[in-house]
């Protein structure tokens, strides 16, 4: 399915949206989870080290834990031609994170295997119709502003007091660390060790993906969009904004 525009732009420019048929199989049980973690780690681990150091022992230690049960996932998958690299490029991925490597490195390396993984174990990380953000909003206000605020920073009344606190979802650092499928995917599964919660028995597959691409024009400047570029939706759901604008430029990230 193709979708004219500059990354990310359907949040505000929804009327091209289309369907797609593909056909979606049942993904291989754990894997999702993986990409889910790994997804976290990308995110995550960057702002637990500096320089070789830890600043966030709590953080840190959480993504310590992220690896080990990355590793009991993964050994409860069945076999793949795949499945040996994959294993080592845990390995690899857990040797950095107990060195401290730098954050960009650890980064880049829980999204190769990610991609990799989904590969190997067929897990889709598309939307079967394209999101759209406006059905998105009252989703946002029904289920996640009392924690994250009306506005997406965090300080909805129920969230005082929490530990971890609700993330800040305008933070445009870590947000451009985040895929579409990363917030969907949360949005389905929760966050272990926090008080986000699973939405799967409330909200339907296109619900997430709707609200979504709703949380994620939070951290989006509306008055850059341009549909200049033909984009894969398929593509641009699983691409960070971070990772678009390493090959098409900072503007086309803003978008």
């Amino acid at each position: 399915m193709i979708a004219p525009s500059r990354f990310l732009a359907w949040l505000v420019l929804p009327l091209f949206a289309v369907c797609s048929f593909q056909s979606v199989a049942a993904p291989v049980e754990g894997a999702p989870q993986a990409l889910h973690l790994l997804d976290y780690i990308g995110a995550d681990y960057p702002d637990t080290v500096q320089a070789g150091s830890i600043i966030d022992q709590a953080g840190f230690h959480a993504q310590q834990e992220s690896v080990k049960t990355l590793g009991s996932l993964m050994a409860g998958m069945p076999a793949k031609p795949e499945k040996a690299a994959l294993e080592q490029s845990l390995v690899t991925l857990e040797n950095s994170i107990s060195v401290r490597q730098d954050g960009a490195d650890v980064t880049r390396q829980a999204r190769q295997l990610g991609a990799k993984l989904a590969v190997a174990y067929e897990v889709s990380q598309a939307p079967v119709i394209t999101p759209d953000p406006s059905r998105g909003a009252p989703l946002y206000a029904q289920h996640c502003s009392v924690c994250h605020g009306d506005t997406g920073a965090g300080d909805g009344p129920a969230g005082v007091g929490m530990t971890p606190a609700p993330s800040n979802l305008r933070d445009t650092t870590r947000q451009d660390r985040l895929s579409l499928y990363a917030l969907y995917s949360t949005l389905g599964q929760g966050i272990e060790g926090t008080d986000m919660p699973a939405f799967a028995d409330q909200l339907d597959d296109r619900q997430r993906w709707d609200l979504a691409t709703y949380i994620a024009s939070f951290s989006v400047d509306p008055a850059t969009a341009r549909a200049e570029k033909t984009y894969n939706i398929a593509d641009l759901a699983r691409q960070t904004p971070a990772e678009v604008q390493a090959v098409e430029g900072p503007q086309a990230a803003a978008t």
